[in-house]
């Protein structure tokens, strides 16, 4: 009886550290008014804390590209250095291979910085942009 004391106790503190691990990529948490249908995906726990989407747009170039532009919030007060790529997709939701490099930007404490990319084809119909902290 004595033995099961410790084995509970592993058991729980390995509950808890299951409970409290990244799930991800998980959605960024949008400002009032804002949908964000996993378009913007934070692929760690950080950015997904400290980063909202303040303003999420997309539209068509006169040669067809599609242009997206993202506006994303600092929630803390300090500059956040992020790491951020688009994953564009055909109108079947698969990804097309035409993937931005993972770009750093620094979204200044308590600021909203917009990040814009334009296609470099015409068949990209939706997208998802991620973000992680390096």
């Amino acid at each position: 009886m004595g033995r099961d004391v410790p084995v509970k106790a592993a058991l729980a503190a390995l509950l808890l550290s299951a409970c409290s691990s990244w799930l991800g990529p998980q959605a960024l948490q949008a400002y009032p008014g804002v949908t964000n249908d996993n378009r913007v995906v934070a692929l760690d726990k950080a950015a997904w804390k400290l980063v909202a989407v303040k303003n999420l747009a997309s539209e068509r170039s006169k040669d067809g590209r599609l242009h997206v532009r993202v506006e994303l919030s600092n929630q803390s007060d300090k500059d956040l250095p992020v790491q951020l790529q688009i994953l564009f997709r055909d109108k079947a939701g698969q990804i097309t291979g035409e993937d931005t490099p993972f770009q750093m930007v620094v979204l200044p404490g308590g600021a909203v910085k917009l990040y814009e990319v334009t296609s470099l084809r015409t068949d990209a119909a939706a997208y998802t942009v991620q973000v992680k902290a390096p």
